[in-house]
């Protein structure tokens, strides 16, 4: 099942069926939603005297969007990082957890790593040599 944002009609319905004094369960029905949905859009959207405002609403999820964690990149400091360390025998599960705790960069995820190393691969590098199980 993929997920969709609640478009602003929605939204609209759901403020016009709640004014209504419709359950949750209801709205969802209505929409041809899964009630969860409706549920977290409530809680997420709701202002302090628990109101629902579609434009509200709106513009707070559109605000989360603007403002969630961007995937972040490697900076030649990370680059060094995983270099020394995966020539020092360590896997990228362990570089990961090393840079969290030895280091004041930004940790990244074992993924990023492998995938570094990837690219390294592909560029010509040698570092794919290093792991303890050679692709």
């Amino acid at each position: 099942m993929k997920y969709k944002q609640l478009t602003m009609m929605q939204r609209y319905q759901i403020e016009a069926l709640i004014k209504e004094r419709l359950s949750q369960r209801a709205i969802a029905l209505n929409l041809g939603i899964h009630h969860s949905t409706v549920s977290r859009e409530l809680k997420r959207n709701s202002l302090d005297n628990n109101e629902y405002s579609a434009i509200n609403a709106s513009i707070s999820a559109r605000l989360r969007y603007q403002y969630k964690t961007k995937n972040r990149r490697l900076t030649r400091k990370h680059i060094s990082f995983i270099k020394m360390c995966i020539k020092d025998g360590f896997s990228p599960e362990q570089v990961a957890g090393r840079m969290l705790i030895l280091t004041s960069l930004i940790s990244i995820s074992h993924e990023t790593i492998y995938r570094y190393i990837y690219h390294n691969k592909r560029s010509g590098g040698n570092l794919y040599k290093y792991l303890r199980r050679q692709f």
